[in-house]
């Protein structure tokens, strides 16, 4: 997925793991007033799974994720990643 500066990816499907290819995410929740506040900045090669509830079943929460630059990422279904996660030998 491609996505410019200041447009925001939503996760109205699965909960999804995100693995950046090139740029640089913001990831940010919004306080009851209605503030930012940043939970992390992803960049290349970066892997947020902040919105996988299944890969962190105690650890459900609604994140934002804003494009800081203009940036290309995979998103993957988190129960695959945590399934590829599990099998890996590395």
């Amino acid at each position: 997925m491609r996505y410019t500066r200041r447009t925001s990816p939503t996760q109205k499907r699965s909960p999804r793991a995100l693995l950046v290819r090139s740029g640089q995410l913001r990831t940010y929740i919004l306080s009851e007033d209605g503030r930012e506040i940043t939970i992390n900045r992803l960049l290349e090669y970066d892997v947020s799974l902040l919105s996988a509830s299944c890969v962190m079943p105690d650890m459900q929460f609604n994140v934002m994720i804003e494009a800081e630059k203009d940036s290309s990422f995979w998103s993957i279904p988190a129960c695959l990643f945590k399934e590829l996660m599990s099998e890996s030998i590395a």
